[in-house]
């Protein structure tokens, strides 16, 4: 969905960080990230991507942990082909907490999806949330 906000928005998007880990079994890479538009940083995607560490070596991972750029974005740099199936698209109405990631007001309706994330061979990679504070 990056290229299609990006185009959008006329222009690259980049990360703010809120969270980047692996789960206490180091099985699973948990990023969550606000992307933003523009000089003036605009939320443009409130998103959370769970990666399985096996499907990334230690490297990717360690260049991962400080990438400000769109986990997609990323893999692309990395080299990494890989492709997005959407499961799911929903409605959700702004808690404090999205309402302050998407700097909106609490009540506002948001729009998302969730999509599994597979590896050009086929193989799991993972799976992603992704919310619209604004349309």
């Amino acid at each position: 969905m990056t290229a299609t906000l990006s185009a959008h928005w006329n222009g690259m998007l980049s990360a703010l960080v809120l969270r980047h880990g692996v789960t206490a079994d180091g099985a699973v890479l948990v990023r969550r990230v606000v992307l933003v538009a523009g000089t003036g940083e605009l939320p443009v995607e409130i998103a959370e991507v769970r990666a399985l560490t096996g499907a990334l070596g230690n490297g990717v991972l360690g260049r991962l942990a400080s990438a400000t750029v769109p986990f997609g974005r990323s893999l692309q740099q990395e080299g990494i082909a890989f492709t997005t199936e959407p499961v799911s698209f929903f409605k959700v109405t702004a808690n404090e907490a999205l309402a302050e990631a998407g700097r909106t007001v609490p009540g506002t309706p948001m729009f998302g999806r969730k999509a599994l994330l597979w590896l050009a061979d086929g193989r799991p990679l993972g799976e992603t949330v992704e919310i619209l504070p604004r349309v």
